[in-house]
């Protein structure tokens, strides 16, 4: 499968990637696995959306004030393309006035 990533990508497996992937990884995943199977993980997403959906919502939030989210939002805005049929394929810059306030998903 390695011949298909970059040899960036490939090093980092070898020199990162025993630290990353573990034994308590591997227990992780096997816990959220164990979830979908038996039905929890269903359970707690139907249970969420019943209340509309508070705890993601306040993930969503605390995530969109992360810093980083901050200067993605901002770059991508910078780069946007008008991808629409027949758009502007080049970047477009756009002043501040421009800038929408969230992505508007053309």
């Amino acid at each position: 499968m390695n011949y298909s990533i970059s040899n960036n990508a490939e090093y980092g497996e070898y020199v990162t990637g025993p630290e990353v992937i573990n034994e308590q990884s591997r227990a992780a995943m096997r816990n959220a696995l164990r979830r979908i199977q038996d039905g929890e993980y269903a359970k707690m997403f139907i249970s969420e959306g019943a209340t509309n959906y508070p705890a993601m919502t306040a993930r969503r939030r605390n995530n969109a004030a992360h810093p980083i989210e901050q200067v993605g939002e901002k770059t991508a805005c910078d780069d946007a393309v008008d991808d629409r049929p027949g758009g502007d394929q080049r970047a477009v810059p756009r002043s501040d006035a421009q800038r929408p306030a969230a992505h508007s998903g053309w």
